[in-house]
C-alpha cells in the first residue's frame, strides 16, 4: 500500500490505528478516492497480476535451464 500510494497504512491488530487510517479514509474527497484506487489496481497490474509473476518465473526457469542463478 506505502509503495502503490493506494490506501492508508495501519498496523493490524491496532484498533487505534486502524480506526486512525478509517477516519483519514473517510475526510478524503471522492477524486481523491478514485485516485487512491486507480494508484492501486495500476500497482497491482505492473507488479502483482498473474501474468507479472508467470513471466517473472518463466525468466528464472529460462536462467536455470541455460544453467544461470549461480549459487
Amino acid at each position: 500500500i506505502a509503495q502503490s500510494g493506494g490506501g492508508v497504512v495501519a498496523a493490524s491488530e491496532n484498533p487505534a490505528a486502524l480506526a486512525s487510517a478509517a477516519e483519514v479514509l473517510a475526510a478524503l474527497a471522492p477524486e481523491q478516492l478514485r485516485g487512491m484506487g486507480q494508484r492501486a489496481r495500476d500497482y497491482y497490474v505492473t507488479h502483482l497480476a498473474l501474468t507479472v509473476g508467470v513471466s517473472k518465473f518463466a525468466a528464472i526457469f529460462k536462467q536455470l535451464g541455460a544453467g544461470g542463478l549461480a549459487k
